[in-house]
């Protein structure tokens, strides 16, 4: 809701996104593997959503304490430094109400680009996780997909660097349509390669795949 309490519909995190297309109305865990690779292809977004909003063992959290130079991200960046030794669960159950409101600092561009770099860096470290751990198939996959995504970003911050409507000067503006046309470019592919990897993942059939078990 918002800070006058009403609902805000259009929000969704990636949660909302897994619970629709996996949960078949019901409350499910997540295998290791299953929790780090989507957490690697959700990236930046998190799907632990708000970690205020969840429930989590005691053991579990303070053996893995969150980091704290990742101002609002730390939780995207905790649960991919983790997820492989985590299990997570699920539910389409409302059990909280989370208040959207405004930041009390905003970053710079810089310190933004700066923000992203790092998170990038995390999430190729997860895909290089994934692939070293996984024993039942080859997960390069990820690793692609990790650098598609790094590369679809710093084209997006050289086309905003352009200008949103684009810049005046002739050379400028074709550059402009250049970065924005290689930025479609790598974000369709960045799709396709999430889509072969999560029927990798669950196949036809989530509940099916081991990855995604009902949770009585």
């Amino acid at each position: 809701m918002n800070e006058r309490g009403e609902p805000i519909p259009e929000l969704k995190w990636p949660a909302h996104e897994i619970i629709a297309n996996y949960g078949d109305g019901r409350p499910f865990m997540l295998s290791p593997t299953a929790l780090a690779i989507l957490a690697s292809i959700h990236c930046p977004g998190c799907i632990l959503g708000s970690s205020a909003s969840n429930l989590y063992r005691g053991d579990a959290l303070r053996a893995r304490p969150f980091p704290t130079d990742f101002r609002g991200g730390g939780d995207t960046v905790w649960l991919m430094r983790h997820s492989l030794s985590l299990r997570a669960c699920l539910t389409p159950r409302i059990g909280s109400v989370f208040c959207v409101h405004g930041k009390d600092e905003s970053l710079t561009p810089a310190e933004a680009v700066a923000f992203m770099l790092s998170l990038q860096a995390e999430k190729l470290s997860l895909a290089r996780g994934i692939q070293e751990a996984a024993t039942e198939r080859d997960w390069a996959i990820l690793i692609e997909e990790a650098m598609l995504h790094g590369q679809a970003r710093a084209l997006l911050q050289r086309r905003r660097a352009g200008g949103a409507a684009g810049p005046a000067r002739p050379w400028a503006l074709a550059r402009w349509v250049w970065l924005t046309a290689a930025y479609g470019w790598h974000r369709t592919r960045v799709r396709w390669v999430r889509r072969n990897i999560l029927e990798a993942l669950f196949g036809s059939k989530a509940s099916a795949s081991g990855h995604c078990q009902p949770v009585p």
